[in-house]
């Protein structure tokens, strides 16, 4: 137990000291004193005991029981100081987050601004006690530890500490760090600044670990797999989409995205099902954002020889599923487990994963028949990522081709979440003068977000002031401090933002500068440039350099970029500044040819150290603004897709048609000539394409149509051919990048194949109280299939209670199936669902068996009526007048509402309703009316109730909904008292008021004058002026003479000319662009 306790204290006083080390280590400067090693200290011996000691003291240690007990409770006392000190020290430190977020987990880093090679230490609180957290920057970038691994356990209090180190592959600048539960799917995060030179940059590259495969041979109830690495051996991200020329050929999964580092293993398997002996060769085509790569499959079927034995056969080969985090479970899946066999086959299946469920596990199929079975994927607690696992079926006995394997994966795509940009927060003041200028953090939503998201705020500091509390992204928030009640120095918050997806902590510095000693400013805590690869620099930007102190200040400039090159520049680096005087320093960024290929986002940093008349740094220096420099690609054109697969039979006539979208970046400025070239690598001359336009713009696309007509090919196989586009700038008749090359496979498939649907979604929007609905699609089979007649075979896969049904029509080739949805026992208002459709031909799945179909049913919620304001309408007038309100009226409801709206009889003459007073409301729309009063005529000292009558029906059942909503109406009219005297009005002090900061230069336009005319307040107003050009705040001080206002009073327009706020601007050392 004493040991026990020792090992918690000994971990207590660690912590506590890295608290410490890191609150020293993000100070300004620090003074570092080496104390020379000393000699141990001695002591006299101990002097023996008296002899008169009592028996039973003879075991106590040497010196005073009572002060030894003095001394335990003393230095516990003291101890138990030190770790509640230790834990102030952590909020403070750490706690700008964690400490302060009520609800959810909560995330820090320190440090938090950190070089390549440093080790970073993540803390979080708030996670489910010995649950699993994932951690992810930037998005969805797995962010592995020192000890390689991405995932870890909390502790028993929800507690997690972990230790990641910061790589080349980051990048610099700005990141945020994730942490998310996955019992709860909730995010902390948390931002942390990289600073440093990151080495040559190196462009995102796709790399595909081979270029081609052999899958050797088997015969037709064979499957064959193998895995390829796909990776990017450059920086930043990739996605990529994979697609296969050969419906036999399968992948999964089918597509990513990915990181430096982090390859992605990608299956490729063969189904042989009834495909006619022989060689075959396919493609696999992955495509990409950072260019195209190709993998070429060969593989070879030999014929299926049947015995007295049972036959394992499985269709498909691997299954790809995709879902949201956080999100519903994806649609069900099916395999096809066929016996092509003379005997009875009884088999079993295994899954590899527990998020991996099979609908049934076990069963016997008689010879020449198949059975569907429901693969499902649970995601309740899978992290964003890609997963794999293996179904592996047997059969018992001695049944031919047993055992075999189906592989899975499923990508988790991170879920809808706010981002906050930037990430961090730097306000510097000094005392008694104003406002800091406030700042803005923009608000954005996540690629997964199908609505705009919603979020809130609150700031973990009184003097930190926030612009909204809540409100949906995208939007902005501004974001200020206010020194009133704060003594000079650093001053630490955070404003936390909350959406359904977590929280994120913004981390506030605001260095509180003393009026009596100088003090460094700069107007502004970041710089943004742009520009365009191989075009003129960006226009220079200005930091405005202020003494906002006393006493004389001396300053230091100096820039750092953390790739690129040595494109940041100053115009200056050092000066004097008596106390009030600012200067203009000029910024440029340069575009470099050392710049990467395409578009990419370069960090740097400008840091400015101020020092008083002694030498020493002024407190809250060096300042550090955070410089970034997107560059965007020069002028180019791109496709769409640049590969296309024209599925087709042998024989066919009607040609095959596709078309893609030809673009041009928004940084092309002249009209581009296109031309566009088929060309074909086999089979003839079966590949045209045509242009919409031969002229392209960045503001109008241009449509390419390709027709593919197999009509003479009568052999089964895939033929290649490109089409090449060029493009040309019609002004200077340079060549704008490299030619588009689109891929074009026409896949002449073989005979007895299994085609796709007519329509891959059914959707079946549905009013309250519907029963049931219906909807068709076609499916059918080509080719001359020679084993027999072919049975397409639907499995419906839903997720509850059983909503819809399927019924067939065969017509020749052809099946028309009809799916019949049931809402009749149906409670809620979102379902989905779908049908996988398989066609046999002897008992084994043909080419192209499985195509899905999804099912997507949605019941609208009954209409429901709501108005606003629900206290009533109070109009207060003078006897003559008018005045209108208006009246909000929403269906908050699904299905749609009709609605009227009427004054009461009592109603007088004088009320009236706008003409927009009946309408048709459709669910979750809103309008309104008004009510107007004119009091001309009538007497003043008069009041008048009423009461505007509302009803509403529903417009499917027109069936009344509930009763009539009342909102009272209350009229007083009045008239002007006219005073009799003047009161007597003591004249206030003089009174400084400091307003907030503005965007623009406020201009005092009107005052309030009150009627008589009383002695006058003056007041010296403080106000902070923002010079947008010069991103400079500017104090000025303003006198401003009104009255005060009595009751009655009526605002009048002032006519005295009140002085504006004005600035000039030094900008000669500013780069104007090319």
């Amino acid at each position: 137990m004493h040991d026990s306790s020792l090992a918690d204290f000994s971990e207590l006083d660690k912590e506590i000291e890295g608290v410490r080390v890191t609150a020293r280590s993000q100070a300004t400067w620090q003074k570092v004193v080496e104390t020379p090693s000393r000699p141990p200290a001695s002591h006299p011996p101990r002097p023996p005991r008296p002899p008169q000691s009592l028996r039973v003291l003879r075991n106590i240690p040497y010196g005073s029981p009572f002060r030894s007990v003095v001394f335990f409770w003393i230095s516990l006392l003291l101890l138990l100081l030190a770790v509640c000190a230790g834990l102030f020290g952590l909020a403070v430190t750490f706690g700008r987050g964690p400490a302060f977020i009520q609800h959810g987990p909560s995330l820090s880093a320190s440090p938090d601004i950190a070089p390549v090679g440093m080790k970073v230490s993540l803390h979080g609180l708030g996670f489910t006690p010995g649950g699993q957290v994932g951690f992810f920057r930037d998005g969805d970038i797995q962010l592995a530890n020192v000890k390689h691994a991405v995932t870890m356990l909390a502790d028993d209090q929800g507690n997690i500490a972990n230790t990641v180190q910061i790589s080349a592959d980051w990048g610099g600048g700005e990141h945020t760090v994730m942490a998310e539960d996955a019992s709860t799917h909730k995010i902390a995060s948390f931002p942390i600044q990289i600073i440093g030179n990151m080495g040559p940059l190196r462009p995102a590259h796709l790399y595909l670990s081979t270029t081609s495969l052999d899958l050797g041979i088997g015969d037709q109830a064979t499957n064959t797999m193998q895995t390829v690495a796909l990776d990017n051996s450059g920086s930043g991200q990739i996605a990529w989409q994979g697609t296969t020329t050969q419906p036999w050929l399968m992948m999964s999964p089918r597509s990513g995205t990915l990181s430096a580092g982090q390859p992605a293993q990608i299956t490729i398997a063969v189904n042989r099902y009834n495909l006619t002996p022989g060689n075959y060769t396919a493609s696999v085509v992955f495509s990409s954002d950072a260019g195209n790569t190709t993998l070429n499959i060969s593989m070879h079927v030999s014929p299926l020889i049947v015995g007295n034995e049972g036959i394992l056969q499985l269709t498909p080969a691997v299954l790809a599923f995709d879902a949201t985090d956080a999100g519903n479970n994806p649609n069900p899946q099916v395999v096809t487990v066929s016996n092509p066999g003379h005997a009875s086959l009884s088999w079993q299946a295994k899954s590899s994963a527990a998020w991996l469920t099979l609908s049934q596990y076990a069963g016997a199929i008689s010879p020449a028949h198949s059975s569907a079975v429901a693969i499902s994927v649970h995601t309740a607690t899978l992290l964003p990522g890609v997963y794999s696992a293996d179904i592996t079926f047997s059969a018992e006995g001695s049944a031919l081709h047993s055992p075999q394997h189906v592989y899975v994966s499923i990508t988790i795509s991170p879920q809808c979440s706010v981002q906050v940009s930037p990430g961090m927060l730097s306000f510097n003041g000094t005392q008694q003068q104003g406002l800091p200028a406030v700042q803005t953090v923009g608000l954005t939503s996540s690629q997964s977000c199908t609505s705009p998201a919603h979020w809130s705020a609150h700031s973990t500091a009184s003097w930190v002031t926030l612009g909204a509390t809540g409100g949906t992204a995208p939007g902005s928030l501004n974001v200020g401090v206010n020194p009133a009640g704060l003594g000079a120095g650093p001053h630490l918050a955070s404003v936390i933002f909350t959406s359904n997806a977590g929280s994120q902590v913004v981390p506030i510095n605001f260095n509180l500068g003393s009026a009596s000693a100088p003090e460094l400013a700069l107007g502004a805590s970041a710089l943004g440039f742009q520009g365009v690869l191989n075009g003129g620099n960006p226009a220079g930007q200005l930091l405005r350099v202020s003494n906002t102190g006393r006493g004389q200040l001396s300053w230091q400039a100096s820039v750092q970029t953390n790739s690129g090159g040595n494109w940041l520049s100053l115009n200056a680096t050092s000066g004097r500044l008596n106390p009030g005087q600012s200067i203009p320093l000029a910024v440029n960024a340069a575009i470099l040819p050392s710049f990467v290929p395409g578009a990419y986002t370069y960090t740097g940093m400008v840091s400015v150290v101020g020092t008083d008349s002694a030498g020493h740094i002024v407190s809250g220096g060096p300042l550090k603004v955070p410089v970034s420099f997107k560059v965007s690609a020069a002028c180019s054109v791109a496709v769409s897709s640049n590969v296309q697969t024209f599925p087709v039979f042998a024989g066919r006539a009607t040609p095959a048609t596709a078309a893609v979208n030809v673009t041009a970046s928004n940084t092309c400025q002249h009209p581009i000539s296109l031309s566009a070239v088929a060309s074909t690598t086999s089979g003839g001359n079966w590949l045209s394409t045509l242009l919409s336009s031969n002229t392209l713009t960045s503001a109008k696309p241009v449509v390419l149509t390709m027709n593919a007509v197999s009509a003479a090919l009568t052999q089964a196989a895939p033929y290649s051919g490109k089409i090449t586009v060029t493009a040309t700038d019609t002004v200077t008749h340079a060549l704008l990048g490299v030619p588009q090359v689109i891929d074009v496979t026409l896949n002449v498939q073989p005979p007895c194949t299994l085609q796709a649907p007519s329509t891959g979604v059914l959707t079946f929007n549905e009013q309250p109280g519907a029963v049931t609905d219906k909807q068709t699609f076609t499916i059918g089979v080509v080719g001359t299939c020679n084993s027999g007649p072919v049975t397409i075979v639907p499995t419906a896969l839903m997720q509850g209670p059983p909503w819809f049904t399927i019924t067939a029509t065969q017509v020749g080739t052809s099946t028309t199936f009809t799916v019949t949805v049931n809402m009749a026992q149906l409670t809620g208002t979102k379902y989905q669902g779908s049908i996988s459709i398989a066609a046999l031909e002897g008992g084994i799945a043909i080419v192209g068996s499985q195509q899905p179909v999804n099912i997507n049913l949605k019941i609208a919620s009954p209409p429901a009526l709501s108005v606003s304001p629900v206290d009533g309408v109070s109009f207060d007038l003078n006897s003559g007048d008018s005045s209108t309100q208006t009246v909000n009226v929403s269906n908050v409801g699904g299905g749609g509402l009709d609605w009227t709206a009427r004054l009461r009889g009592d109603a007088p003459a004088f009320l009236s309703l706008s003409t927009g007073a009946v309408s048709h409301l459709p669910g979750g729309s809103s309008t309104s009316f008004s009510l107007t009063v004119n009091t001309t005529g009538i007497p003043a000292g008069t009041t008048y109730s009423t009461v505007v009558l509302i009803d509403a029906q529903d417009s499917a059942t027109t069936k009344a909904l509930g009763g009539e909503l009342s909102i009272p109406v209350t009229i007083q009219v009045t008239s002007i008292p006219v005073p009799t005297s003047s009161p007597t009005v003591t004249p206030a002090p003089t009174t400084a008021v400091t307003l907030p900061t503005v965007p623009v230069a406020p201009v005092i336009s009107s005052v309030v004058a009150a009627t008589p005319t009383v002695p006058p307040v003056t007041a010296t107003v403080h106000v902070a002026s923002t010079n947008a050009a010069a991103a400079t705040t500017m104090g000025a001080r303003q006198l401003v003479t009104t009255a005060p206002a009595l009751t009655p009073a009526r605002t009048v327009a002032s006519p005295a000319t009140v002085p504006s706020l004005s600035s000039s601007t030094d900008t000669s050392a500013i780069h104007k662009g090319p």
